[in-house]
């Protein structure tokens, strides 16, 4: 049994006749009946009723319409989904962190969806070490995360990078600003658990700081609000808080040796590679942005 078989019933019974099915598929009349034939002869049952002038079907011939009707169908769908690379029916689930979540990620899904408009997306926003043991248990298929992890098991990609900067609340260094590193041992350090602060940690440790007094969250807003409200200095996007340091909420501080970039990758599992992840990595690549809160898709 072929599908060429398959469309000239198809199409004798949806067009009335085995003349206009030739005209629809591009060949002749004769050809059209001897592919019904063929089928007839391989199933061994009668298609078509023969006692009625018009095209008219046998009990046996109406169950196979339908199940031709559903299996062309079926191969359209194959073909559509296969064949164009802008086509996809899956759904994907993106974690992120909480400074993603906070800047470009709108932009992010409003491009996923204006490419890629049957594809349905879940995010999760989470601290990257959890993203990274959800990448593995196959919980998301795509973590944006700081570039702390550096596992054989996931493939890593840059898609941007942060400038972070140390912040205060005006009044709390008003006498003696810290100038250097390791001035900042006067103070408490608000610090976040999730990425940057494993990238610090380990950059604390090659220039030989050990932060005497240290507040550790898992939230990039707790930090923020401990922060304005005198709760000790930490580091946040310099560009992305600049409205909240010109109102005088923030004063940014300039201490010497700056601290370094954090890069951000997209990363995924080695042997779950994708066109469609590959795709969603380019477009990650091509809006990220942390310099504005609160991006519009």
């Amino acid at each position: 049994m072929t599908f060429k078989q398959l469309e000239a019933l198809y199409w004798v019974v949806t067009l009335g006749g085995f003349q206009h099915a030739a005209r629809k598929l591009h060949t002749t009349q004769s050809a059209i009946s001897k592919r019904v034939q063929e089928l007839e002869s391989f199933l061994g049952i009668a298609v078509f009723d023969r006692n009625h002038r018009s095209v008219s079907l046998t009990e046996k011939g109406e169950e196979l319409f339908i199940q031709a009707k559903k299996l062309l169908a079926m191969r359209l769908q194959v073909i559509e989904q296969v064949s164009s690379p802008e086509i996809f029916n899956r759904e994907i689930v993106i974690g992120v962190t909480e400074l993603t979540a906070l800047t470009w990620l709108p932009r992010l899904i409003g491009l996923i969806q204006q490419h890629y408009p049957r594809v349905n997306i879940e995010s999760d926003v989470d601290m990257s070490i959890n993203l990274q043991e959800k990448l593995l248990a196959d919980e998301i298929d795509l973590a944006i995360v700081p570039d702390a992890f550096h596992d054989p098991r996931f493939s890593r990609q840059p898609v941007g990078k942060v400038k972070n900067v140390w912040m205060c609340k005006p009044d709390l260094c008003a006498e003696a600003q810290p100038r250097r590193l390791y001035d900042l041992h006067k103070y408490r350090l608000l610090m976040d658990k999730s990425g940057p602060g494993i990238i610090y940690g380990r950059w604390f440790e090659e220039a030989g700081f050990t932060p005497p007094r240290k507040l550790i969250s898992n939230s990039i807003v707790a930090l923020l609000s401990l922060t304005v409200s005198g709760g000790g200095i930490s580091y946040f996007p310099e560009s992305c808080l600049e409205p909240l340091t010109r109102m005088g909420i923030l004063q940014q501080l300039d201490i010497a040796p700056a601290l370094p970039d954090i890069t951000y990758v997209a990363m995924h599992k080695v042997q779950r590679h994708s066109e469609l992840i590959s795709s969603i990595i380019m477009l990650a690549q091509n809006c990220c942005d942390f310099k504005t809160i609160l991006q519009r898709g």
